[in-house]
């Protein structure tokens, strides 16, 4: 083969190797995001179990001295969702009834503007030129960057791009 060819060769398969090599790193930063929120979600979970438990125990009698001045704003929460969930079920169940039949137009008759009062003109008064004042010196703003994987514009400091995830730094 000619070395054009070969050369051109090499770079195609270097750049598949490189966007096989990204694509599997996006697929497992995803997996990995996907299994941390899950696992979050059961932290949740058990949290929400245990603070189920502390207000069954409270109903039955248990004292929570320590959770006394959380517990009643958890009651004021519950008869908010209450509240909003009735206000919800009667927003669903409303049916639309179409607009009333208009009344025949009435004519209306014509009411005269009244009169203009003139304003006399009032001399402004002289200005004082300003001293001229330097320009602040302005910082001068860093220029775009993109990323090198996809060309996606970056946000200024940003260590990660939005679009494909690859490291930028």
């Amino acid at each position: 083969m000619p070395p054009l060819f070969d050369k051109l060769a090499k770079g195609v398969s270097k750049a598949a190797e490189q966007a096989k090599f990204e694509a599997e790193k996006v697929r497992k930063t995803s997996a990995l995001n996907a299994e941390i929120a899950k696992l979050k979600q059961q932290v949740l979970e058990a949290k929400v179990a245990v603070a189920d438990k502390v207000l069954e125990l409270r109903a039955a009698g248990m004292p929570f001295p320590e959770l006394e001045a959380l517990l009643p704003a958890i009651g004021d929460l519950q008869a908010q969702v209450a509240a909003k969930e009735q206000e919800l079920a009667a927003v669903k169940a409303m049916q639309f009834e179409g607009a009333p039949a208009a009344a025949p137009a009435q004519p209306v008759e014509p009411v005269a503007p009244e009169p203009v009062q003139p304003v006399e003109p009032v001399a402004p008064e002289p200005v004082q030129p300003a001293e001229p004042v330097a320009p602040a010196a302005q910082p001068a703003a860093a220029p775009a960057r993109f990323c090198p994987s996809c060309g996606a514009k970056l946000a200024e400091g940003a260590k990660f791009c939005p679009d494909c995830g690859t490291k930028i730094g």
